[in-house]
C-alpha cells in the first residue's frame, strides 16, 4: 500500500568514539566545571567581602604571633583581618612573654582596631647580702614593701619592671634601692653590704642560769653577751622557783652596755593558819593580816606570827617559809574569864547576853574577857543595853536604870527641828497641869474655867509666830495692811489679818512642801485634824499653847512676868506710851518702842526658847471655842467637835488693860483681825 506521505528512514551503522574524542570531551567538561567553580567562588568571595569588617591588631611586642582561635574564614591583608560580625578570640604569643587569649566582638563598624600588650615573664634575682665581707643570713627581703623571703633562700620570681628593694635585719640599718627587673625568665645578680646597727649587751643575774627572752625570742642563759639592734627591747628572765623578771633595755648602735645584775625574787611560799576557836586576829611580823582561818603567800624567810582573840590569851609562834612550799600553823587559844553582877534588877526582867537569854545567878555572871552586849528587858520600861568587858581580877557591878517608855521616847526625840522655811520648832515635853484660872484670880473671865489636863505626847512648837515673809511664800497677794496708824506689812513682823481657815491652809501647804502628811481635812463642812497620829504641821491645841506659856512648870502666874503690873521694861510688845495716839488703853510708864507689831523675836524668849507668847499679836489655836465646865481629866484634848468660833490665845500690841494681859485670857473669832496671827506645831512621832 502506498502512501504518498510515507517516507522510509534508512538506518546508519554505529561507530564508537575514538580515544581522542573521549579525551576532548572530558577536557571540555572540566573546563566548564572550573569556569563554574571560579564563578561560584568569586560570587561567594564577593558576598563574604561585602559581609565582612576590617579588623586590625597592634601588638606589643610587634613580633608577637597572633593566631585566630577556630577561624571559619579570616582572610588577612597585612595586619588587617576580614571577619564577619560576631564573637571572636585570638591568641597572642611571643618568646619571654606571658601568652594572652583575647576575646572581642566584631561589630558593624567599618574599621576596628585592637591594641594588645603582652606582659613579660617574671625575672629572678640572685641576691647576696654581706656583713663585714661575710654572707649574712636571716635578712628579710621586701619588693615593693611585700615580703618575699629571707636572704640565701631559693630565689623567687619577681614581676618585671622597676621595683623597690628593701633588705632588713634587726642588727643592721635597713638597705633600700630601686632596681629594674628585666623579666623574661632571666636571672640577675645583686650584692648588698649591710651597715651595722647593734650593740653588745651583757646580762647577768643572781642567781645565775636564768633563761633570757628578748622580744619573745629565747637567746641563752645568764651570764651572757648578746647582740641587740638599736631601739627599746623587752627582756624577760626565767628561773625555776623564782618570779619572772621583766625589764626594758634601750640600745644605741655601736655603744656596748652592761645591764646591772638582776636580782631574782624567789617565788612565795604558802602558809595556812588556823585557830581554836576561829576568828582570831592574826599578825605577821607585827602587821595585821586578817582573821583565822587564813591563807597567806609569803616570801621565803622566817616569820613571827601572833594570834589575838578577845577573851583569850594571845599566842606567838615562829615559822620558816620555803619557796613554793606549803606550811601550816595551828593556835590553841586559852580562854580568860571575868565576872559581872547586875544591880537594881526587877524580878520580871529578862537578861540577854550577846542575844542569848541568861537565866543564872545575876550576882556572879561568868563571861569571857571581851566585849559583850548586855540587854535588859523590863515591862513598862525602856530596854537597857550596854557593852560590858569583864575584868578577870574583880567582879564588875552594873546598875540597871529604870527608864519609862515615855522618858525613852522623849530622850530619842531631837530638841528642835526646822521647816523648809527655816522656822525653828522647839520640843515641848509632856506633863499634867491645870488649864484656866481659879475663881478668885483677879480679872478672871467666865470662859476661863479651870480644867485638869494631861499631855501624853511630846510635841514641837514654833519658837516664833509666822511672819509676813513666810506667809507670802504661800499667798504672794496677801497684805496685812495697817491698824491705828501702825504699819502691819513689814516682812519680819507676824502676819495678821488672816482667818483661822487661812492659817490651817498655810499649815497644809507647808506640810506638802516639806513632804509630810497634811494635818487637816474637811469633814462634813468642818476642818478637822485627819488623825491624831498625823505628823503634819498644824495649829497648837489650846492645851499645848497653855502648857508652853506656863513654861511647862506648875507655876501659877497671873501675867507672863509675874503677878503685878506693870511688866518689866521691854518684856514684850504691848500697848505702851509709844502707841498712846493709836489705842485707847495703854500701859502707863512702859515703852517697848513699837507702835504696832515688832519683828518676831525682838523680845526675850521664855525658858523654853519661845518668843512672843505674850504680846506682839494674839494667836489662833486649833480648838473650837467653848466655855463648858468639864470635871474629868482631859487627855490630849483638841476641843469640841462642833462650834462656830475658834479660840484665840495671848495678848497683843493692842492690849494695855489688866485682864487681856493675863496668861489665862481667852478670846474667840473666825474672821481675820489686825491683832491676830498664828504659829505652827506638829508631832514628830
Amino acid at each position: 500500500m502506498s502512501d504518498p506521505d510515507f517516507k522510509v528512514v534508512e538506518t546508519k551503522k554505529y561507530h564508537p568514539p575514538t580515544a581522542d574524542q573521549v579525551g576532548a570531551n572530558n577536557r571540555a567538561a572540566l573546563a566548564y566545571l572550573a569556569i563554574f567553580a571560579t564563578l561560584a567562588l568569586s560570587v561567594f568571595g564577593l558576598y563574604f567581602i561585602l559581609q565582612s569588617r576590617a579588623v586590625s591588631f597592634i601588638t606589643s611586642p610587634a613580633s608577637a604571633r597572633l593566631d585566630m582561635v577556630n577561624p571559619i574564614m579570616a582572610p588577612k591583608y597585612g595586619n588587617i583581618y576580614f571577619l564577619k560580625p560576631g564573637k571572636r578570640e585570638v591568641r597572642l604569643t611571643a618568646p619571654g612573654f606571658q601568652a594572652l587569649s583575647y576575646q572581642f566582638d566584631v561589630t558593624n563598624e567599618p574599621d576596628q582596631k585592637h591594641v594588645l600588650n603582652l606582659e613579660k615573664k617574671p625575672g629572678f634575682l640572685n641576691l647576696k647580702v654581706y656583713a663585714d665581707s661575710e654572707l649574712l643570713s636571716g635578712a628579710s627581703i621586701y619588693v615593693d614593701e611585700k615580703f618575699i623571703g629571707l636572704s640565701h633562700e631559693p630565689i623567687k620570681p619577681i614581676q618585671a619592671g622597676q621595683r623597690t628593694l628593701k633588705v632588713s635585719h634587726p642588727l643592721f640599718i635597713d638597705h633600700s634601692e630601686k632596681i629594674e627587673i628585666l623579666g623574661e625568665g632571666k636571672t640577675q645578680e645583686l650584692d648588698i653590704s649591710m651597715v651595722p646597727s647593734f650593740a653588745n649587751v651583757t646580762i647577768s643575774s643572781f642567781p645565775e642560769g636564768a633563761k633570757i627572752s628578748v622580744n619573745g625570742q629565747m637567746l641563752g642563759e645568764t651570764p651572757n653577751t648578746i647582740k641587740l639592734g638599736q631601739g627599746v627591747h623587752e627582756m624577760s628572765l626565767f628561773l625555776p622557783r623564782f618570779e619572772q623578771n621583766n625589764i626594758q633595755v634601750k640600745v644605741t648602735a655601736n655603744q656596748d652596755i652592761s645591764v646591772p645584775v638582776i636580782k631574782l625574787t624567789p617565788k612565795k611560799g604558802h602558809l595556812e593558819i588556823v585557830s581554836k576557836p576561829d576568828n582570831a586576829n592574826l599578825s605577821v611580823e607585827g602587821i595585821y593580816r586578817g582573821q583565822s582561818p587564813l591563807k597567806l603567800d609569803l616570801a621565803p624567810a622566817e616569820y613571827n606570827v601572833t594570834a589575838i582573840k578577845a577573851g583569850y590569851e594571845s599566842l606567838s609562834k615562829r615559822i620558816s617559809i620555803e619557796s613554793e612550799g606549803l606550811s601550816k600553823m595551828v593556835f590553841d587559844l586559852v580562854p580568860r574569864h571575868g565576872y559581872i553582877k547586875l544591880l537594881n534588877l526587877q524580878r520580871d526582867a529578862t537578861v540577854l547576853i550577846d542575844g542569848e537569854v541568861y537565866s543564872g545567878n545575876h550576882d556572879r555572871i561568868r563571861l569571857l574577857v571581851k566585849p559583850h552586849t548586855l540587854r535588859i528587858v523590863q515591862s513598862g520600861y525602856s530596854d537597857f543595853e550596854k557593852t560590858v568587858i569583864p575584868n578577870p581580877n574583880l567582879i564588875q557591878a552594873i546598875n540597871v536604870p529604870r527608864i519609862t517608855l515615855a522618858e525613852a521616847r522623849r530622850n530619842n526625840l531631837p530638841k528642835e527641828i526646822y521647816t523648809s522655811l527655816n522656822n525653828r520648832l522647839v520640843r515641848i515635853d509632856l506633863g499634867d497641869f491645870k488649864m484656866g484660872a481659879g475663881r478668885r484670880e483677879p480679872g478672871r473671865k467666865a470662859n476661863e474655867i479651870e480644867k485638869r489636863v494631861r499631855l501624853t505626847r511630846h510635841f514641837f512648837l514654833a519658837s516664833k509666830e509666822i511672819s509676813n515673809a513666810d506667809y507670802k511664800k504661800y499667798d504672794p497677794s496677801h497684805n496685812s495692811g495697817t491698824f491705828g496708824r501702825a504699819f502691819l506689812n513689814d516682812p519680819e513682823t507676824p502676819v495678821v489679818n488672816v482667818s483661822w481657815e487661812s492659817a490651817i491652809l498655810f499649815c497644809n501647804w507647808l506640810s506638802e512642801r516639806d513632804g509630810i502628811p497634811k494635818a487637816y481635812e474637811k469633814i462634813n463642812g468642818i476642818w478637822q485634824m485627819r488623825e491624831r497620829n498625823d505628823t503634819g504641821y498644824r495649829l497648837p491645841t489650846e492645851a499645848e499653847w497653855s502648857w508652853a506659856v506656863r513654861e511647862s512648870k506648875q507655876i501659877k502666874r497671873i501675867f507672863p512676868w509675874g503677878d503685878k503690873m506693870p511688866p518689866p521694861n521691854k518684856f514684850g510688845n504691848f500697848a505702851d506710851i509709844s502707841a498712846r495716839n493709836a489705842f485707847g488703853n495703854i500701859i502707863n510708864d512702859y515703852d517697848d518702842t513699837y507702835r504696832g507689831p515688832a519683828p518676831s523675836g525682838s523680845f526675850p524668849a521664855n525658858d523654853l526658847g519661845i518668843f512672843d507668847l505674850a504680846g506682839n499679836v494674839s494667836e489662833w489655836v486649833h480648838d473650837i471655842y467653848s466655855s463648858e465646865m468639864v470635871m474629868n481629866l482631859l487627855v490630849d484634848p483638841i476641843g469640841p467637835k462642833k462650834g462656830g468660833y475658834r479660840v484665840i490665845r495671848g495678848s497683843s500690841y493692842t492690849n494695855g488693860n489688866f485682864s487681856p494681859l493675863r496668861l489665862t485670857f481667852r478670846d474667840y473669832g473666825r474672821d481675820p483681825r489686825a491683832d491676830v496671827g498664828f504659829r505652827i506645831a506638829r508631832y514628830l512621832e
